[in-house]
């Protein structure tokens, strides 16, 4: 941060951040799970509208296999038609949990992928207030000690060139890039 900024104002600053990161990764969470509830819903009443399919099939079957002739060459290609139906519904249930549900299922991954990356975050987030209020606290005792000042400060620049040390996470991160929640939503418009 800069110079100018006290170890209160960063405190604040950083806390807000990630309380506003806390949010998006909890508000994702939770609006994807209902996601995955109701589309897994919508499944099994596809199933199970499936399965009526087939006890008609059979019934017909049933009935085709009673009658002769002329009604029962119809019977048996009704029966094939509606077992194309549902052979087809299968496909689209299988698709349907392939391709939009457990994916969705595995987004609980990434939630708590990015909240354990807020928690090392908010570990350097703490160690960056704290050596901003011990340079605070060196300026406030001796002000003069400029030799002092300056080992605090550079000590300080030093360490937030550390490339492990990421105090915001980027324009990457998960769930604040536009571009990222559009690439991992566009596999379930398709």
């Amino acid at each position: 941060m800069a110079s100018g900024v006290s170890a209160e104002e960063l405190k604040l600053q950083l806390v807000s951040e990630e309380r506003y990161l806390e949010d998006r990764v909890n508000h994702v969470e939770r609006h994807v799970a209902a996601l995955a509830l109701d589309l897994g819903a919508l499944v099994r009443k596809m199933a199970r509208l499936r399965d009526k399919g087939d006890k008609i099939v059979s019934s017909v079957r049933d009935f085709a296999s009673a009658e002769a002739g002329t009604m029962r060459k119809s019977l048996e290609g009704l029966g094939e038609c509606l077992s194309a139906v549902e052979n087809s519904q299968q496909l689209q249930i299988d698709r349907m949990e392939a391709k939009v549900v457990k994916p969705l299922l595995e987004y609980e991954g990434v939630c708590k992928k990015a909240k354990e990356e807020i928690r090392v975050a908010h570990g350097v987030w703490e160690k960056e207030v704290n050596k901003q209020r011990n340079m605070d606290r060196v300026r406030f005792r001796d002000p003069a000690n400029r030799k002092r000042i300056s080992q605090v400060c550079s000590l300080c620049h030093k360490n937030k060139r550390n490339p492990g040390a990421v105090l915001f996470p980027g324009p990457h991160h998960t769930f604040t890039s536009p571009k990222f929640r559009l690439q991992s939503f566009r596999p379930f418009l398709s």
